[in-house]
């Protein structure tokens, strides 16, 4: 029986196999760690005068054990002794490893301040030819930062993409260095378009990584400032900001009270936040027509904060120039007290288990067109519209 062999298979996967591997004999070899211990010995025993003699004697296996130099050691003299020898020498595939190390270990600035004098004396040497190099590094590496130029190309080209498929695109994963520090600057300074795009799972992973820790304060500064108002953000990152950085004061007399986050939030996003927290409290401390009639005034901007006392039995009204004080149990009236009184309330309500702690008719307020008025309000039928007409006269009053 005659046997022939069909090889169109093999050239099949010949051909594919030379797609992906273009650059033939330029493997990158692995460097054991008697060649590093060696080549460092030499480093340190040489001075920066002599370095040029011993990168023309090095074999690009010593020059790849450079590398690893810059990226192990923490003694500065040996590391730019490493550095200065890959420049003196570039070579390609000394170029790749810089890459790949740079990507994976970012930031290093040593790592990136080398790739760059190489290429400014040799050009990008076929860097961005490779299957797994983005052809945007030529672009990238233009910037004083590699993370900054990343970033700033994808807010150019985004096209509505999120950062994560952009970068898979251009070959960087989320294990590297590179993919985190682009990811924090998305956070830090990334426009509305772009924050907006992303999915709140998430942005709520990055803000949870251990890793961005001492971004914490920025990632929710900028999320409030650049969104600005409370139909662009979403619920559990506001909640986040809450649990984080508590609740800014809305009280203008007493700014320097604020902590440093607050100080930083625009006012406009500080009062929409704000205003945000009170609305949810004030839903659920109160039910029906009372919460109806106490969000009118807040969405007003009349009320500058809230709170519940009581273990949640009572919830305190600031309009600044006056407060109120309600309870939880019907058949108790809300007591309205001048500004003074009501502060010393607020300071002290951590002290009071018991509602009538709160309650005083001879401290509340008093108008002067409402003269048998003793300054409480009495829940009957007509309450609300009695009401209201009282604390306009007393949002009037100078």
């Amino acid at each position: 029986m005659r046997i022939e062999c069909q090889l169109s298979h093999l050239e099949e996967a010949l051909s594919e196999i030379r797609k992906m591997h273009p650059y033939r004999g330029e493997t990158i070899s692995r460097i054991g760690n008697t060649l590093i211990d060696e080549v460092r010995k030499q480093l340190e025993e040489t001075s920066f005068d002599n370095l040029k003699d011993l990168a023309y004697r090095f074999s690009i296996r010593e020059i790849l054990a450079c590398v690893e130099i810059i990226v192990r050691d923490r003694i500065e003299k040996t590391t730019q002794k490493a550095a200065e020898i890959m420049i003196l020498r570039p070579r390609k595939k000394v170029l790749y490893r810089l890459w790949f190390k740079l990507v994976s270990l970012y930031p290093n600035k040593l790592l990136e301040k080398t790739i760059k004098e190489i290429i400014s004396k040799k050009g990008f040497q076929g860097l961005n030819e490779m299957p797994d190099v983005s052809p945007s590094v030529t672009t990238w590496l233009i910037s004083k930062n590699l993370d900054e130029g990343v970033f700033r190309d994808y807010q150019m080209r985004s096209d509505q993409k999120t950062l994560d498929i952009y970068l898979e695109e251009n070959h960087i994963s989320p294990d590297d260095g590179l993919h985190r520090a682009v990811w924090r600057l998305l956070l830090k300074n990334g426009s509305a378009k772009c924050i907006s795009i992303e999915k709140t799972e998430r942005i709520m992973e990055v803000f949870e990584d251990p890793m961005n820790a001492a971004e914490l304060q920025d990632f929710g500064k900028h999320y409030l400032n650049v969104l600005e108002r409370k139909a662009n953000w979403k619920t559990p990152i506001l909640e986040w900001i809450e649990n984080r950085f508590d609740v800014p004061t809305l009280d203008r007399e007493n700014t320097s009270l604020e902590t440093p986050f607050w100080r930083k939030v625009d006012p406009g996003a500080k009062e929409e936040f704000a205003r945000w927290v009170m609305e949810k409290r004030i839903e659920k401390f109160f039910e029906g027509e009372r919460a109806d009639f106490w969000k009118k005034f807040l969405r007003e901007g009349k009320v500058i904060r809230v709170r519940e006392i009581l273990q949640e039995d009572g919830f305190m009204i600031d309009f600044n120039k006056f407060g109120v004080i309600e309870f939880k149990q019907v058949g108790n009236a809300a007591y309205i007290y001048p500004k003074t009184e009501f502060s010393n309330f607020w300071n002290r309500a951590q002290q009071y288990s018991h509602p009538g702690a709160f309650k005083n008719k001879h401290k509340t307020i008093r108008i002067s067109s409402f003269p048998s008025w003793d300054g409480r309000i009495i829940h009957n039928r007509y309450w609300e519209e009695d009401t209201v007409q009282k604390i306009q006269q007393l949002l009037r009053i100078k």
